[in-house]
């Protein structure tokens, strides 16, 4: 038998537990992939050749009526994915090899595929994630990743985005910069902003 003496509803915690930006602690990594995969796949990342890897994913599962306004297309990365310095490896889960064919054969752009499920192993993500230099992502279930892997990452929302508490930065995951889309900007323009930011956040 558990007595209970108090009780709060989790969306009321707020108000009484981290009420400022500066009380939320640096989490640190707190999800790791397997050692033996990650050392298999950080062979396979070796194997691409010179340049900081990044991962990207630049949408959620496809289907929603506002996907064009939340999501850039991948032809609206050529410009990121294609910088001097950076070899970019698919973290996009919903089996996107169309578009990765297409950006290959129209721009000379490639981008890597990982060998593994990335919709159903996330183990092996997480694998994957330890052996990247950076993460560039939409809001996603990727970003979530990255962050709870500490992994550096620029995250591009849309518009006024609630976990940063109008910070500009998301707390739980100091190692991630926000580049936000401004409503009515077009995705040229904001995809231009997160290339700026790339060099310096990666190192590149």
């Amino acid at each position: 038998e558990h007595r209970i003496d108090r009780r709060i509803s989790a969306g009321s915690l707020p108000a009484i537990w981290r009420r400022t930006i500066s009380e939320f602690p640096d989490p640190g990594t707190y999800l790791q992939g397997d050692p033996e995969r990650c050392s298999d796949l950080k062979e396979w990342l070796n194997s691409l050749g010179p340049g900081r890897r990044i991962g990207i994913c630049w949408r959620s599962r496809r289907g929603r009526d506002r996907d064009r306004v939340l999501y850039p297309r991948l032809d609206d990365c050529v410009g990121l994915i294609a910088q001097p310095g950076a070899v970019f490896v698919n973290l996009q889960y919903d089996a996107p090899e169309a578009e990765l064919s297409e950006l290959e054969t129209q721009h000379g752009v490639p981008v890597h595929r990982p060998p593994l499920d990335l919709d159903g192993d996330l183990d092996g993500v997480l694998a994957l994630m330890a052996g990247l230099d950076g993460i560039i992502t939409a809001d996603t279930a990727v970003f979530m990743l990255a962050g709870a892997a500490a992994k550096p990452a620029i995250v591009v929302p849309y518009g006024y985005w609630w976990p940063t508490f109008g910070s500009g930065r998301v707390p739980w995951f100091p190692k991630a910069t926000v580049v936000s889309r401004v409503p009515g900007e077009a995705w040229s323009v904001t995809m231009r902003r997160v290339t700026e930011a790339t060099p310096a956040k990666f190192q590149i």
